[in-house]
């Protein structure tokens, strides 16, 4: 709402308004689709699953279009949070669960990079309900947009280290009013906030990864991206 804020565009909370974008929080995208697809709504917030709607023959004026894909949500916060107490971290094994926890993400999206079909499978056995066509859009969509990321979040360096990136979260938090004072990363001892220890020991079980540069969606722009945050002790690309 503050990046809408910024730009003077108009928002509805409460009802489709064809004059504004309208917000809504959970539910499916199915009808927030059919809204945009009937006038009902101007523009949408919605999932990136349904960007795929929007391709090719779909976004045409017999389908009510032409449809536009204007801008993403600020990506400067941690939209995915895993929290426990301190007292449960000062358990080595449970240290050794977090770690394996991590190290399980990293490496299916390590998985997912390298070999796209497998996701595909992987995800019609998940999403029974989602048509086929959209989560093959995915497959390349979210690498290609860095939402399946092989190299952590905690241990980049350049524009994507953890300490730049926390700041602009606080900003974010502050400005938006869903905090009204900064937290600080070591108000939580003795891990802090977002901690690169336990996510660093997962990705030196995993070992380097090597990027795929025959993957569709790796562009010089990409390349140079992952070159400029990524130590060379995680990996690069071929």
């Amino acid at each position: 709402m503050y990046w809408y804020a910024q730009a003077h565009v108009p928002v509805s909370q409460d009802v489709a308004n064809s004059s504004a974008v309208t917000l809504v929080n959970g539910g499916g995208n199915i009808a927030r689709v059919h809204d945009l697809e009937k006038g009902v709504a101007a523009a949408i917030a919605v999932d990136d699953f349904i960007l795929s709607d929007f391709q090719g023959s779909a976004n045409t004026t017999a389908n009510g279009g032409p449809f536009h894909v204007l801008f993403y949500a600020p990506n400067n916060y941690y939209d995915n949070c895993f929290a426990v107490n301190d007292s449960w971290l000062q358990n080595s094994a449970n240290q050794a669960v977090l770690v394996k926890f991590i190290e399980a993400i990293i490496q299916a999206q390590r998985d997912f990079i390298s070999n796209p079909s497998l996701m595909v499978s992987y995800a019609e056995s998940q999403l029974p309900l989602t048509a086929p066509s959209e989560i093959a859009f995915t497959s390349t969509f979210y690498p290609g947009h860095y939402t399946y990321w092989p190299y952590g979040a905690y241990n980049l360096i350049g524009s994507a280290n953890v300490t730049g990136v926390y700041a602009g979260t606080q900003t974010y938090f502050l400005d938006t009013g869903i905090i009204t004072s900064a937290v600080a990363n070591s108000t939580v001892q003795p891990y802090g906030v977002v901690n690169k220890w336990f996510e660093n020991q997962a990705l030196a079980a995993l070992g380097p990864y090597t990027y795929p540069s025959s993957a569709s969606w790796v562009t010089p722009a990409f390349k140079s991206y992952v070159s400029s945050v990524v130590p060379s002790t995680l990996g690069s690309i071929s």
